[in-house]
């Protein structure tokens, strides 16, 4: 699990502040301590800015492991959300580490090589990096939350470009 220097944690607070404030996007790992921590919603819940969560996984867009992750969205609806790539049931081939809940393994032991279940870690570059398809899909959906915050505002469309 990480842990994020406090300049890093005050980044993300940062990030949530301005995405309430101008629409968009965040994108945390599902298990980010960012969501309780700022008050951010929970899938199937709204806040008082509108925002709601969408859970994917990165898998859908090509990363080899699945890397479960949150967005947080504000200025767009869900049925307004660019479309979804076609989902990819089952895990990815790697992971981006080893559970390390004990339990999961045989006989309550972590899991190792040669286990049912073992899958190869990711590198640590890739365990950081967002695969092309979802960063071009996410930069569809800020730009769709920015449009609708203008309208919001009155402003016209011509100045979210």
């Amino acid at each position: 699990m990480a842990k994020p220097r406090a300049d890093e944690r005050n980044l993300a607070r940062l990030a949530v502040a301005l995405v309430r404030e101008f629409g968009g996007v965040l994108d945390h790992p599902q298990a980010s301590k960012l969501w309780p921590a700022q008050g951010l919603p929970e899938p199937g819940q709204r806040d008082g800015m509108g925002g709601w969560t969408l859970g994917i996984t990165q898998h859908w867009w090509g990363h080899r492991a699945t890397k479960a992750t949150k967005l947080y969205i504000v200025g767009c609806e869900p049925a307004d959300i660019p479309p979804l790539p076609d989902l990819k049931l089952g895990d990815g081939t790697h992971v981006i580490a080893q559970d390390r809940q004990p339990g999961r393994g045989v006989n309550g032991e972590r899991l190792r090589k040669g286990m049912p279940g073992w899958r190869p870690e990711v590198s640590a570059a890739e365990r950081e990096h967002t695969p092309p398809e979802l960063a071009l899909w996410l930069v569809e959906l800020a730009a769709r939350c920015k449009r609708h915050n203008a309208a919001l505002r009155g402003e016209p469309a011509e100045r979210t470009k």
